[in-house]
């Protein structure tokens, strides 16, 4: 707690014990205080002196304490009663200001008590001398004051009135705002601050977190006020840059820093952070280094030999499901030597071309893959006439369905480009809608046969996650004398983000694009520069590609 001084003719003013409290405390001490400040006063007395110089000596002290009185009220019958209760526990000694270790409890610390007073009476062929030692907190050392007299009353007036007029005052500003303001040990507030000290050796310590603290130390003498500005140093923090490239040269502010995964000291404040290397894209950026808690920074550059067809490819690969659908056209020499009208077959040998749609639902490996559901659906409106049944039919429609759950396919990716040929066996379904030329009847020729296709495609990729495709395909139904259908399909694919291959695994399948996994050495140089745990990390956004290469 400060002691708040008043100089001039304000003395800090005391409240005297009256004869009651005098009887309720040990003989020889005195205890007072005002409503600004609590001293507590312990008087000693020469060995020489009589009981009545004794009792003069408390008269003086009383007499003296109790004009304080008369200007101040500051009655605490707490105090009192726990004096009284747990009596009074001195320390044998003080070192700047606080009780030495060797001493016992200061009990009137606990109360709450500003300063300790510790006055001696002597009496020499009837001359008064007074010595007294002030112990306050701001202080580091104590006051001394010695005082002669014939009339004790008149020496003990002069000295509580030179003991509480040395005073002098601090005026405290600084550099950065609320810096905590220290007076041994203790603290008393942050800056701005002015205030009144006592005289003596000072020592002012500031502090402030993330900056280098600061000690002021001078010897305050009576009525001067002393002024400082303080201007803290910032603390170094440490700073860990980690990156993926191995063979990245640090910079910072222009500066040559070291080498990537280093930790180093630096000032707080903004720095330009620049990751130089042979293997990867330049990365810069503003990066703000907070005081007092070391950082640690992540950049991961783009590579200089991954173009953005080669970041697309990698994605193309991590994909394992994906789904086509599309136009699909066909043509054959329609024959359906299966179908029957009134119990004949048909007699059809024409040129038939389907319009339709082609959908299908894959799985990809790297070179291998499955048609899990394959589906085309196709009509045409032939105009030509045909025998059946003894007459002549007119043709008017006709529906093809071809369905294959299970197509095998080889395919190559390279760049953004994928080839692939695929074999399967399924169903299909042709049916022809006539009109009878007899009766104007409509009838209808229905065929469904086992199915064998094969087919070769390109695919080309305009993000890692759809493609465009454009196929051949080439049907053979299982049935006697039936024609063989071809055709083209033009479709769009999608995939799909579902049962995704890791990155790892296509950089170790990948050789064509040379890139070394460095994941398990990464992880090994991020483990070994790791902070402490009191360490904030920040996570730096460098030039990543995003999907399209863009």
């Amino acid at each position: 707690m400060a002691v708040r001084g008043i100089t001039g003719k304000c003395f800090l003013l005391f409240l005297a014990v009256l004869c009651a409290l005098a009887a309720l405390l040990n003989p020889g001490q005195v205890l007072a205080q005002s409503e600004n400040t609590r001293v507590f006063w312990q008087i000693d007395y020469d060995s020489n002196l009589t009981n009545a110089q004794k009792t003069e000596v408390q008269g003086a002290v009383l007499q003296t304490l109790a004009r304080a009185k008369e200007r101040h009220f500051a009655g605490d019958a707490i105090i009192s009663q726990k004096i009284k209760k747990e009596g009074l526990n001195f320390p044998d000694c003080f070192t700047e200001g606080r009780p030495c270790a060797s001493g016992g409890a200061f009990v009137l610390d606990v109360h709450n008590v500003d300063a300790f007073a510790k006055a001696t009476f002597s009496n020499t062929n009837g001359e008064w001398k007074v010595s007294l030692s002030l112990w306050q907190e701001m202080s580091s050392t104590p006051v001394q004051i010695t005082r002669t007299g014939n009339n004790l009353t008149e020496v003990m007036q002069m000295v509580a009135g030179s003991l509480f007029e040395m005073e002098s005052g601090i005026e405290i500003t600084s550099t950065v705002p609320d810096v905590e303001i220290y007076v041994n040990q203790k603290l008393i507030g942050t800056t701005p601050l002015n205030m009144k000290i006592p005289v003596g050796n000072q020592a002012i310590t500031f502090k402030k977190s993330g900056y280098v603290s600061e000690t002021w130390e001078f010897e305050a003498e009576k009525g001067k006020i002393y002024s400082k500005e303080v201007d803290l140093r910032p603390e170094e923090t440490q700073l860990t840059v980690l990156t993926t490239a191995d063979d990245a040269i640090i910079y910072i502010d222009d500066e040559e820093w070291g080498t990537s995964n280093q930790t180093k000291n630096i000032l707080p404040g903004t720095h330009k952070i620049e990751v130089r290397s042979d293997t990867h894209h330049e990365f810069t950026q503003e990066y703000k280094v907070s005081p007092g808690t070391p950082q640690t920074m992540q950049v991961a550059p783009r590579p200089l030999s991954r173009s953005p067809y080669e970041v697309r490819h990698r994605g193309i690969l991590k994909y394992r499901l994906s789904t086509t659908i599309g136009y699909h056209f066909a043509g054959q020499k329609l024959r359906m030597p299966k179908a029957k009208y009134l119990g004949r077959h048909p007699d059809i040998a024409n040129d038939v071309y389907f319009h339709g749609i082609s959908a299908a639902l894959n799985y990809e490996n790297q070179y291998f893959g499955v048609s899990f559901f394959r589906l085309d659906l196709a009509g045409a409106n032939p105009d030509f006439s045909f025998a059946v049944a003894d007459t002549v039919a007119k043709a008017e429609s006709t529906l093809f369905v071809g369905f294959y759950p299970a197509q095998f396919k080889a395919h190559y990716t390279f760049w953004v480009m994928q080839a692939e040929a695929a074999a399967g066996v399924g169903l299909s379904y042709m049916r022809l809608t006539a009109k009878d030329s007899n009766n104007d009847d409509e009838f209808d020729l229905k065929q469904l046969a086992f199915s064998i296709d094969f087919s070769v495609g390109l695919k080309y990729y305009f993000t890692e996650e759809s493609f465009a495709m454009l196929a051949y395909d080439l049907q053979f139904d299982t049935v006697k004398n039936a024609s063989p259908r071809h055709g083209l399909t033009i479709a769009l694919g999608f995939q799909l983000p579902f049962w995704m291959r890791s990155t790892e695994e296509i950089d170790a399948q990948d050789e064509d694009l040379d890139i070394e996994d460095d994941s398990e050495e990464s992880d090994a140089n991020a483990e070994d520069s790791a902070p402490d745990a009191e360490e904030t990390e920040h996570e730096v956004e460098p030039e990543f590609v995003d999907s399209e290469g863009e």
